[in-house]
């Protein structure tokens, strides 16, 4: 969980930092078998029966019998727990400013996981995304030797020679799917959550 907390604010910007410059059946609290937040429209999706600036009291009345971990990072605070997402083990994090949620994201465990195993939960997940929202495709090659060999694509990862991300816009919210050597991220982030960043990158400067 600690190194989860490290990498929070390094795998959204990868996952989410290009949106602003692209404007163009109940569950158990610990499982999801949606990606998405039960009972909501495409436009009105957030995270979790969550909405955007709902606080963190909100959440533990929405979910009372989770014992989340608390975190904070950058002047944003984060409210942990593990679960499943359509049957596959993550941690779900809920990330907030000022007391506001601006995002949401699960970090599915790459623990005991080869690149084939990996490869196919990306895909599993990618299924059920594209069914609800147009997905693009937006694959970031480093090494194009294996680009076109998809039989090749667990290895090419496992290389770190591909980064597989997808990203869409469903109305106030920003989703983006990753996955690289060793990390795997499923990110929903608010307009305000792609503001910060913004300003978090010229703050680097």
């Amino acid at each position: 969980m600690k190194k989860l907390l490290l990498l929070l604010l390094f795998i959204p910007f990868i996952s989410l930092g290009q949106f602003s410059n692209n404007k163009n059946s109940p569950t158990t609290p610990n499982e999801s078998t949606s990606v998405d937040s039960e009972n909501q429209s495409s436009k009105e999706i957030t995270f979790r029966k969550m909405s955007w600036g709902d606080s963190m009291e909100d959440l533990k009345k929405t979910y009372p019998e989770v014992g989340f971990e608390r975190g904070s990072q950058e002047g944003l605070d984060m409210l942990m727990q593990e679960g499943l997402l359509i049957g596959i083990n993550v941690y779900i994090v809920y990330i907030f400013s000022e007391n506001e949620l601006v995002a949401g994201m699960y970090n599915i465990h790459p623990k005991y996981k080869n690149s084939t195993d990996r490869l196919r939960d990306f895909g599993k997940i990618s299924e059920r995304l594209n069914e609800k929202y147009t997905m693009r495709k937006e694959d970031e090659w480093i090494d194009t030797t294996y680009k076109d060999r998809p039989n090749s694509l667990d290895h090419a990862i496992s290389m770190g020679d591909v980064v597989l991300v997808e990203r869409a816009e469903a109305g106030d919210t920003r989703i983006a799917h990753t996955l690289a050597d060793g990390e795997h991220t499923l990110v929903y982030g608010s307009s305000k959550w792609v503001e910060i960043l913004d300003q978090q990158q010229q703050d680097d400067f």
